[in-house]
């Protein structure tokens, strides 16, 4: 059900409804770490900051990445570290 959560968070985002996104996200990403679903609930983090870049929110997204990328390097994931990486550095100003 979880993961479901995440993907309808995702489709709320992209539909514009950051806020409503951003909570059904949350409550995944909660059922996640629960039960003890750690990658899903890094992927689910990740998924919190693409909401709030959506939303126009560049601090928060950039928190939320950091977050995903520190879920992942204690993971040992490194391919998702780097794409964490990358959506950090996107957000800086050019």
């Amino acid at each position: 059900m979880a993961r479901a959560k995440v993907f309808l968070g995702e489709a709320q985002s992209l539909a514009g409804e950051h806020d409503v996104a951003a909570g059904t996200i949350n409550t995944a990403v909660q059922e996640f770490v629960r039960l003890g679903h750690r990658h899903w609930a890094a992927y689910g983090i990740e998924f919190l900051g693409q909401a709030a870049e959506r939303g126009n929110l560049p601090a928060l997204a950039a928190s939320w990445y950091a977050a995903s990328q520190d879920q992942y390097r204690n993971l040992g994931s490194s391919r998702d570290v780097e794409r964490l990486q990358s959506r950090l550095l996107a957000l800086l100003p050019g």
